[in-house]
């Protein structure tokens, strides 16, 4: 029911209860719904929407009220991450310049209107800037006396030699100190991984390795017997196997495609570009002149054809094509690509907006127009490597 694939079905059931608002901030699901007819029936149910965007976007245009945020440039963030070793990571950005035109951090809003709905609300919000909650939230790590700013390769030694030595190395320092360091170099981070942490490593009920989900268990059991009837005959489960247990192990997903296989004989391979990953800020002229520089594609949607597959259809580098499923067709640049598998083609997801700005609106296709939104029965979340299609050339 959380999915966000969900949203459209769960406001119009009602469930669990009416929405009377809904706020969005940095997203935009009337561009990343497959249905997203079905999504603006649901918009118009609710009595008062408010968009954060930046810019008007696909779902800004169905909002009552619109609180633009600033962009990145013009507010201070923090954001916390893990680099592949498992070591934790904080950035912090500063504002390099005053917002340009009436906008406000989003942040600052909602505390704002903390302030209007009183005790005991208020007391919870009491800083109305966003540098002051950073700054609040980096104490614990200034306290912890774990890790360091950003820094050189020699101090980041040093500081890992110390902690696995049991010394506290930010123990003395005073905190306007630690947080001038970590303003002006970005961010924290500790050298240090513990892997034997277990109650933050293995964050399961029991505290070990679940190859059976007592989450999902638990969730089952909470259904009704009618729903839980209903939900365990979409899932597969051995014949030896009882239908709940087998609900709460690992599953093996077939994978099979939508479509005649003879009619649309192609399967479609969706992806999000890393250069437009967050899908909210396509539109930067630099960025829409890098998206597909791998395949040497700019400014358009391209399609990515194994050169085998291509030879097959009669298709060319450069060629214009339709991309065609059950459910609609697109237009793209062929690019022959030896990095697709054969019979298989890569669709890049980001560009297609119908609003948002001179530098995204109307340039190339929304892939997710002619996905086949097949859900997944447990989770709910849209199969988007379910769709076959198939290539035929345009005739410009």
């Amino acid at each position: 029911q959380d999915a966000p694939e969900n949203l459209a079905e769960q406001i119009l059931k009602k469930q669990p209860y009416p929405i009377e608002m809904l706020l969005v901030h940095d997203a935009n699901p009337m561009y990343e719904s497959p249905e997203p007819d079905r999504l603006i029936s649901a918009l118009k149910q609710i009595p008062t929407v408010v968009s954060f965007s930046s810019f008007m976007d696909e779902t800004t245009r169905y909002a009552d009220l619109i609180l633009p945020d600033s962009i990145y440039l013009e507010k201070w963030q923090m954001d916390e991450s893990f680099t592949l070793k498992g070591n934790p990571v904080v950035s912090v950005a500063q504002p390099v310049a005053a917002p340009t035109y009436d906008t406000r951090d989003t942040c600052e809003i909602l505390t704002a209107l903390t302030g209007i709905l009183g005790k005991p609300v208020s007391n919870a919000f009491p800083s109305l800037k966003s540098e002051d909650l950073i700054k609040a939230s980096l104490k614990p790590l200034h306290a912890s006396g774990r890790g360091e700013a950003f820094g050189a390769q020699l101090e980041e030694l040093w500081t890992k030699l110390l902690e696995q030595s049991g010394w506290k190395v930010r123990s003395r320092e005073p905190f306007e100190k630690f947080l001038a360091d970590v303003e002006e170099r970005g961010g924290w981070w500790d050298p240090v991984y513990y892997p034997w942490e277990w109650k933050r490593v293995l964050s399961t009920p029991s505290g070990r390795f679940e190859f059976y989900s007592l989450t999902a268990r638990k969730y089952f059991s909470s259904l009704n017997a009618k729903d839980q009837d209903l939900l365990l005959q979409k899932i597969p489960s051995p014949v030896d196997m009882d239908k709940l247990d087998a609900a709460c192990l690992p599953m093996g997903d077939p994978g099979v495609s939508k479509g005649n296989e003879t009619l649309y004989d192609l399967e479609l391979n969706p992806y999000v570009i890393p250069i437009l990953s967050g899908l909210n800020h396509t539109n930067q002229p630099w960025l829409q002149d890098i998206t597909g520089f791998h395949v040497y594609q700019r400014w358009h949607t391209w399609v990515e054809v194994n050169p085998e597959t291509a030879d097959k259809i009669g298709i060319q580098n450069g060629d214009w094509v339709w991309v065609e499923s059950p459910k609609g067709k697109i237009k793209a640049q062929a690019r022959l690509f030896k990095g697709a598998m054969p019979d298989v083609i890569n669709l890049p997801v980001g560009l297609g907006h119908a609003s948002g700005g001179r530098w995204t609106s109307g340039i190339g296709e929304n892939v997710l127009k002619i996905l086949l939104a097949e859900k997944e029965p447990f989770t709910g979340k849209v199969h988007f490597q379910r769709s076959r299609v198939r290539l035929t050339k345009t005739n410009a």
